[in-house]
C-alpha cells in the first residue's frame, strides 16, 4: 500500500548522508540573482528526492520524498510497458507491490539514512491499490458523478478524475492509459491532506515505523468506505429494457450537474434509491463489481502476509542489507497495497507525529518516561504524575533539543506572543498545551456520549 511518500528525517548524520557515493547533492541557484543558496542542497535517487534545509545551520532538516515503489521497480529494472530511450522517464509503479515489501523498503531506508523507522516521521499520505478489471478503465470513470457532494473533475483524456475535499482527495484513474498497459488496471487512491482524517478514523500512522498489518488494514478499510460512497452512473445500463420513464429519469441521472446544482440535498435519497433499483435490475454493476476486487484483494494480500513466517521477512530483510553494504544504496522489493505521502512542507506535520519517536536525541532512559497527551513529547525531569509538558518540561526540551522545542512552539504558541522574548513564550505555550488538553477531553466525553448507540469507524 505504499508509493508516493514524504518524510521528514530526524536525528541523522547529515555529514555521513553527504558522504555516501550513491548521492549527488547539488545546491540551489537564484533564478534572479544566480547567487548559490548553501542551505538547501537536493539529490537525485531512483525518481525519489532527499533534499536538506538548513544546511548550514546547526539544526539541518532532512526530507525524503517519491515513490518507494518505483525506487523498487528502478532497482530490480522493472520499467514501464510504454517505456521509450529517447523521451523522459519518470519511472514505473504500475505492477503490484505487496505488504510483506514494505518491510523491506523500510530497511533500506534505514540503512540509506542510517536511522530507525522511528525517525521518518510520515507528513501526508495516500492510501490507494492498483485494481484489474475486465473493462476499460474509462468505461467506469466517464461514470462518476460525484463525491459527498463533489464533483469529480477530470483531465487526460476523462482517464483521470478527482473529487477534492478539506481533509482529503479521492483520486480514480487508469494505470493503462498512463503505462500503456495491456492489462485493464484502474487506480484507486485516497490522498490525506489533513492527518486529522486518520486520526479521527483511528489510524495510528504518525512514522515508518507504524505500517504494519494493522494499520494498513484500517487504511484499506477507509479507503474501501470512501471508494462505495461514490455516486456512479453505470454505462453498462441496457437502455433496451427500461421503461420510457426510467429512460427519462436517466437523461438526468448521467448528469453530475443534475445532482449537484438541480437537485436539493433532501431530495437526492429518493433519486439515488430509483438509479440504484435501475443499475441493479438493467446493467453489469461495475461499481460493486470493483468494491468487490477491492475487498477481495484486501483480504488477499493479508493472508498472504499471515502466511509468511518471520524468518522469511527476516532473511529478505538480511539479503537487501547485504546488497546495500556492497554497493552503499540497496534494492528493496514489489506492493500490491500502497500508502503514499503526497509533496507537501514539514511545517505541516502536527506536532503530534512525535508520539512513537523514541526519543532519539535525548537521553535512552527517556524512552519509557511519561508522555505529554498532547505533544506525545517525554515528560522526565517534570513532577511524577505530569501529563502534558509544563514550564520545566519546556525548559529542558529547548535545552537538550532545539529542533523540537521549535516544532512544539510551532504547533501551540499563541501567535501573538511570537515575538516574545523565551520566557514569555515557553509560558504561553504551557498554558496552550493545559488548555488544548482540557478542550480534548471535552470533546471526547461529548463524542462518547453522543455515539454511544452508534457504530462507528473512527
Amino acid at each position: 500500500m505504499e508509493d508516493n511518500k514524504k518524510m521528514l528525517i530526524i536525528g541523522i548524520d547529515i555529514e555521513r548522508l553527504f558522504s555516501l557515493d550513491c548521492l549527488t547533492f547539488k545546491s540551489q541557484i537564484s533564478k534572479s540573482t544566480g547567487e548559490v543558496n548553501e542551505s538547501i542542497f537536493i539529490a537525485e535517487y531512483r525518481f525519489c528526492k532527499i533534499k536538506i534545509l538548513k544546511a548550514n545551520t546547526e539544526n539541518p532538516i532532512v526530507l525524503f520524498a517519491g515513490s518507494i515503489h518505483k525506487l523498487w521497480n528502478d532497482l530490480n529494472g522493472i520499467i514501464a510497458p510504454n517505456y521509450n530511450a529517447n523521451k523522459p522517464y519518470f519511472g514505473f509503479n504500475g505492477n503490484q507491490f505487496t505488504l510483506k515489501d514494505i518491510v523491506a523498503v523500510r530497511v533500506h531506508l534505514e540503512k540509506l539514512f542510517d536511522c530507525k523507522a522511528s525517525q521518518m516521521i510520515i507528513q501526508n499520505i495516500e492510501i490507494g491499490l492498483n485494481i484489474e478489471i475486465n473493462h476499460k478503465p474509462i468505461l467506469f470513470l466517464k461514470g462518476l458523478l460525484y463525491h459527498r457532494n463533489r464533483m469529480f473533475e477530470f483531465s487526460h483524456f476523462g482517464n483521470n478524475s478527482i473529487a477534492i475535499h478539506s481533509y482529503y482527495s479521492l483520486k480514480i484513474y487508469s494505470k493503462t492509459y498512463q503505462y500503456g498497459m495491456t492489462q485493464n488496471t484502474l487506480r484507486v487512491e485516497l490522498k490525506i491532506v489533513k492527518m486529522e482524517e486518520l486520526k479521527r478514523n483511528k489510524i495510528d500512522i504518525i512514522t515508518f515505523e507504524d505500517i504494519n498489518e494493522n494499520t494498513l488494514n484500517k487504511a484499506l478499510k477507509l479507503l474501501s468506505t470512501r471508494f462505495i460512497e461514490c455516486v456512479h452512473y453505470d454505462y453498462t445500463i441496457d437502455k433496451k429494457q427500461l421503461t420510457g420513464r426510467e429512460l427519462k429519469a436517466i437523461q438526468n441521472y448521467s448528469n453530475p450537474r443534475y445532482w449537484i446544482h438541480d437537485l436539493k440535498t433532501n431530495n437526492r435519497h429518493r433519486h439515488l434509491e430509483r438509479l440504484e433499483g435501475i443499475t441493479n435490475k438493467h446493467s453489469k454493476r461495475i461499481l460493486q463489481k470493483i468494491k468487490y476486487e477491492i475487498d477481495s484483494k484486501c483480504s488477499t494480500v493479508n493472508r498472504q502476509f499471515a502466511k509468511k513466517p518471520i524468518s522469511e521477512i527476516d532473511l529478505k530483510c538480511s539479503t537487501v542489507n547485504q546488497h546495500f553494504e556492497n554497493t552503499k544504496c540497496s534494492t528493496v522489493n514489489t506492493l500490491d497495497k500502497e500508502l503514499i505521502v503526497s509533496q507537501t512542507t514539514f511545517e505541516n506535520q502536527p506536532i503530534n507525529s512525535f508520539k512513537n519517536i523514541k526519543e532519539n536525541s535525548l537521553q535512552k532512559d527517556e524512552v519509557n518516561s511519561s508522555i505529554c497527551r498532547v505533544t506525545g513529547l517525554s515528560l522526565k525531569g517534570q513532577k511524577v504524575g505530569s501529563h502534558f509538558l509544563s514550564h520545566t518540561g519546556l525548559k529542558l526540551l529547548y535545552e537538550n533539543d532545539k529542533m523540537k522545542f521549535d516544532f512544539v512552539l510551532q504547533k501551540h504558541l499563541p501567535k501573538q506572543y511570537k515575538n516574545s522574548d523565551l520566557e514569555t513564550k515557553i509560558i504561553q505555550t504551557a498554558k496552550s498545551i493545559r488548555t488544548k488538553d482540557c478542550i480534548a477531553h471535552i470533546k471526547q466525553k461529548n463524542i462518547l456520549q453522543s455515539n454511544q448507540s452508534q457504530m462507528m469507524f473512527g
